[in-house]
């Protein structure tokens, strides 16, 4: 069967294992050969479940606990590092979008955790920072958080859990430079065999 997947070391796979992320199977009474994204062993299928998983249990405890969840947590921290900046800098170190950010600024100030004031520079631009209660409350998660960070990485040493920041590191510089053009990208004319 014709695949439109590139020849092994050429083009946008050059250097990489297709077999690290493409699965060739064949269908349940066909002896034609099929590919698709192979959900068992690609990196980035993998990172993706490890980040929905860790967010997901990270915002179940954080909930229970203290009634807010993971976004809202590192939202804290960034004003608990960065007080007084506006909305668009918090978006900026939390990289989720304007509206999120907006949502959980206001859930948070309803509950008394965050405040703004004007900027002293220009008076229609909010600035947030912590409240009392909200510093209190970065305070008390902190330490679930790091018990959490703790568990999650016990089987790592040092040296693991440093080379992994910086293959992290790496492919947030990569993704971040994806060009726009992959957006309207056509569908590949050409096409190869491809025998596992």
């Amino acid at each position: 069967m014709d695949n439109p997947i590139s020849k092994p070391g050429e083009g946008a796979h050059a250097g990489v294992d297709e077999g690290q992320y493409l699965d060739w199977f064949s269908a349940p009474g066909s002896a034609e050969k099929q590919v698709t994204l192979c959900l068992k062993n690609s990196p980035m299928v993998l990172l993706g479940y490890a980040a929905n998983q860790y967010k997901q249990s990270t915002s179940r405890i954080f909930l229970k606990q203290f009634g807010v969840g993971s976004l809202d947590w590192r939202l804290m921290v960034v004003l608990y590092r960065n007080p007084n900046i506006p909305s668009k800098m918090v978006v900026n170190y939390l990289r989720v979008d304007k509206a999120a950010v907006s949502r959980t600024l206001s859930r948070l100030e309803q509950r008394g955790y965050v405040r703004w004031q004007p900027d002293a520079n220009d008076e229609r631009v909010k600035v947030w920072q912590l409240s009392a209660a909200g510093q209190k409350l970065h305070d008390d998660m902190l330490n679930v958080s790091v018990e959490i960070y703790q568990r999650v990485l016990s089987r790592l040493d040092g040296a693991q859990v440093d080379q992994f920041r910086q293959i992290l590191e790496v492919l947030i510089e990569s993704i971040s430079s994806l060009p726009d053009e992959l957006i309207d990208m056509p569908s590949p004319e050409w096409t190869t065999e491809h025998e596992k």
